[in-house]
């Protein structure tokens, strides 16, 4: 709780706190011509710190497809994500590291599937927030895996994440 400068309580969720704070973030990739059981993967390797990551994933697509979350994996080339800190005037930086399509050398365990169905309405997107935040463990990589069942799929992987 806050009071105001009209002495009103104002109550600030914990993901409005974690903006002021300097302590959430926001990571995005997509690829627009995925493949006929093509991929798009987001992976995060939490870093080796007391601060512990808490992660939500929303993920969109045009057209069905598998999601799923893995965790410790073995990871190796992949393109690095920036992770954008959500209050803009800050500096602060997130210590753990982000990959685009990394190659899966040894895949970990599945902690969930989500499945996206066919929209079945020209125009529309297949959708799925996972609403339950996760607490990620320190120092172990984990990979939100999205594979296309058809051709030319457009898909997206957003994640909004803080450290605590």
């Amino acid at each position: 709780m806050k009071i105001d400068k009209y002495g009103a309580q104002v109550f600030l969720s914990n993901d409005h706190h974690k903006v002021h704070a300097e302590r959430m973030y926001s990571a995005s990739v997509s690829n627009a011509a995925i493949g006929a059981a093509g991929t798009l993967a987001l992976s995060i390797t939490t870093p080796d710190t007391k601060a512990k990551t808490h992660i939500k994933v929303a993920i969109d697509s045009n057209k069905a497809g598998v999601a799923i979350l893995a965790e410790g994996d073995v990871i190796s080339v992949g393109s690095a994500v920036t992770a954008v800190n959500m209050n803009r005037s800050s500096e602060t930086v997130y210590a753990g590291t982000l990959k685009k399509d990394a190659t899966r050398d040894t895949p970990g365990t599945t902690l969930r599937t989500l499945v996206i169905a066919a929209p079945g309405v020209v125009g529309s997107m297949g959708h799925i927030r996972n609403d339950t935040e996760w607490n990620l463990k320190k120092n172990t990589t984990y990979t939100f895996l999205f594979t296309a069942d058809g051709a030319t799929t457009a898909a997206s992987i957003n994640a909004e994440f803080y450290e605590e």
